[in-house]
C-alpha cells in the first residue's frame, strides 16, 4: 500500500527552493516562452515573478508543499475566497517593482503584463462568486507524473468542497488540461495571448458536495 503524501504549508527558509522549483517547472512552459524567448532574460524575470506569486501567497494566500527525502517536490499558491483576483497595491507591496525592472526589453515586458491584464479581465468574467484561486501550481520535472500535482490540491479542493466554493486556475499547457479534470475542474474558454500567441485556457471546478 502507498505511504500518503504529506501536505503542509511551506516554511520561509523553504522559499528559495520553490522558487528555483518554479523556475525550472515553468521554464519551457508555452506561455513563458512567448513572453520570455531570450533565454538570458527569461530567467531574471521568471525568478523576480516567481518571488513575488509566493511572497504574496505568505502574506494573503496559502503556499502549500510536499517534502520527500529531504527536497521540495511541489509547490502550490492559492488565494481563498475573497483574496481573488490578485490585488494590484498587493502586488507591488510582494516584489511588482523587482519585476518590472527584471527585463531590459520593453516588448517583451509589454506582452507579459499585458497578458497579466487580460488574465485579470478575463477572472474577473468567468467567475463572479467567491472562490478559491490557484494562481502557481508547479511540480518539480523529474517528479512530475508521480502524483504530486493532485496530492498538494488535497486539502484546498476538500476546503472548497466543505465551503461550498468554486475554485478557478489558468494553464497554457494542453497536458495540464487532462490533469485539472481529473481533479474536477472543467474548462471556462480557450483564449489566445497577446502577440499572437499560443493558446491559454482558464478552467473552473463546481464543489463536491
Amino acid at each position: 500500500m502507498a505511504t500518503a503524501r504529506t501536505v503542509r504549508a511551506l516554511n520561509v527558509p523553504e522559499r528559495e527552493a520553490l522558487v528555483a522549483l518554479y523556475q525550472r517547472a515553468f521554464w519551457d512552459d508555452p506561455a513563458i516562452v512567448h513572453l520570455l524567448p531570450n533565454e538570458k532574460t527569461r530567467g531574471k524575470t521568471l525568478d523576480a515573478y516567481m518571488r513575488m506569486v509566493i511572497r504574496y501567497g505568505f502574506r494573503w494566500g496559502r503556499v502549500q508543499t510536499i517534502e520527500e527525502e529531504g527536497r521540495i517536490r511541489v509547490g502550490a499558491v492559492w488565494l481563498p475566497p475573497g483574496g481573488a483576483p490578485p490585488s494590484t497595491i498587493k502586488q507591488i507591496r510582494s516584489g511588482f517593482i523587482p519585476l518590472l525592472l527584471s527585463n531590459p526589453n520593453l516588448g517583451s515586458l509589454r506582452n507579459f503584463f499585458a497578458l497579466g491584464a487580460m488574465i485579470e479581465e478575463l477572472h474577473k468574467k468567468d467567475i463572479q462568486k467567491q472562490h478559491w484561486y490557484l494562481w502557481l501550481l508547479a511540480v518539480d520535472p523529474p517528479d512530475q507524473g508521480k502524483g504530486f500535482g493532485g496530492a498538494v490540491l488535497g486539502p484546498e479542493l476538500l476546503a472548497a468542497d466543505q465551503g461550498n466554493s468554486p475554485c478557478y486556475v489558468e494553464t497554457a499547457k494542453t497536458i495540464n488540461l487532462e490533469f485539472y479534470k481529473k481533479q474536477g475542474f472543467v474548462i471556462k474558454r480557450e483564449f489566445p495571448m497577446p502577440g499572437n500567441g499560443p493558446p491559454m485556457w482558464t478552467l473552473i471546478r463546481e464543489p463536491i458536495r
